[in-house]
């Protein structure tokens, strides 16, 4: 049961601690009982500014700079890698930083490449490819780019209006407030194998990529 503004829940079981201790503890809740709450001065005023936060572009704001802070943080982590170390596992069934970058790419390419009008996974991604370790450093790297400007423009283009429209990824219907909370959360993830493979393979002379 949800309490009400930090209320401890009332208990579902008990008559003698329903209407007439809420009211004692909480002396608006009476009045809230009304119909006539939800279309009060201070209600309006509290849902203004929920919707304030949305219209003004406030989350479409939080989520690019999310993004922007992870990709600085894989940039500078690979930066630390010469070509041997980008492409170095640790085990035969491992992935390396270098196909850690193009699933990434790919996916991003894929997720908001015409977002709005196709499912957000492209027939021509082919997903088991961007595990391949046999393409060059070139062709990752741009693969890497790709993926991250179709993100941008995407985010560029976004207006708060369409948060709550409806698309699709691999034909499953969610919002795009849905998408991008799931993009943002599946490359970070990646991300931090990417930092963790960068200074495992740079050992001591790794550089700190935080405030110490």
């Amino acid at each position: 049961m949800i309490s009400l503004h930090g209320s401890p829940p009332l208990p579902a079981s008990s008559k003698s601690m329903s209407d007439g201790w809420l009211v004692r503890r909480r002396p608006w809740a009476a009045a809230c009982r009304r119909p006539a709450c939800a279309r009060s001065p201070a209600w309006r005023s509290r849902e203004a500014r929920i919707l304030a936060f949305v219209a003004e572009g406030a989350f479409i704001r939080a989520v690019r700079d999310r993004f922007a802070e992870v990709r600085s943080l894989a940039e500078r982590a690979i930066g630390q890698l010469d070509e041997e170390r980008l492409t170095a596992t640790l085990g035969p069934d491992e992935n390396s930083v270098a196909i850690l970058m193009q699933h990434v790419g790919g996916n991003l390419r894929s997720r908001w490449t015409a977002f709005r009008t196709e499912d957000g996974e492209k027939p021509d991604r082919h997903r088991d490819r961007e595990f391949d370790a046999q393409v060059s450093l070139a062709e990752v790297r741009a693969v890497w780019q790709a993926g991250w400007a179709a993100l941008d423009a995407a985010l560029a283009d976004l207006d708060p209006a369409d948060l709550d429209r409806r698309i699709t990824i691999r034909a499953q219907p969610l919002s795009v407030t849905e998408a991008l909370l799931r993009s943002l959360a599946h490359t970070a993830g990646h991300v931090y194998q990417i930092v963790q493979l960068a200074r495992h393979w740079r050992g001591s002379t790794w550089e700190t990529l935080s405030i110490p």
